[in-house]
């Protein structure tokens, strides 16, 4: 059964240029191995997690003590 469409035999490989092109660096500890751009990324996501627990909420201070709340 045809449908009527070309197909067409050009084959179509992307490339990367720029930063994206260049050699991947690895880290390797024992069987664990990670690439540098990924080990980056998972620091900086716990360090932004230790700050979000570690640091205050924006304006928690000030507020109304637990006596004053008028809570029934």
């Amino acid at each position: 059964m045809s449908f009527g469409l070309a197909t067409w035999s050009t084959s179509v490989t992307p490339s990367a240029h720029g930063v994206l092109s260049r050699h991947a660096y690895f880290l390797h500890w024992g069987v664990v191995q990670i690439s540098l751009t990924n080990f980056v990324i998972i620091v900086l996501m716990l360090v932004i997690f230790v700050l979000a627990l570690v640091l205050p909420f924006p304006g928690a201070k000030g507020g109304p003590d637990e006596e004053d709340r008028g809570e029934y």
